[in-house]
C-alpha cells in the first residue's frame, strides 16, 4: 500500500493542507496515524478529498448562480 502525506493530499485535491489536516481531524477524509503520530493517508483518502474538493466548487458555483 502507498502511503501519502497531508501535501500530497493537497497537491491531488486543490485543497490547502490545512483544510486537508481539518476534514482529516474531523474525520471527512480517512487517514491513520504512524509511529511519529504523523497523518497518513492512501488511496481511498484521494479519492475522497478529490469528491470534497468537487462537492465544494459545485457548492460555490451553485452560491454564485443563485446571486
Amino acid at each position: 500500500m502507498k502511503r501519502y502525506t497531508v501535501k500530497d493530499i493537497a497537491e491531488q485535491s486543490g485543497f490547502s493542507k490545512d483544510t486537508i489536516r481539518r476534514h482529516a481531524d474531523e474525520g471527512r477524509i480517512p487517514c491513520l496515524r504512524d509511529i511519529n503520530q504523523w497523518r497518513v493517508f492512501n488511496e481511498k483518502s484521494i479519492d475522497v478529498a478529490k469528491i470534497l474538493a468537487g462537492t465544494s466548487v459545485l457548492a460555490s458555483s451553485t452560491n454564485d448562480a443563485s446571486e
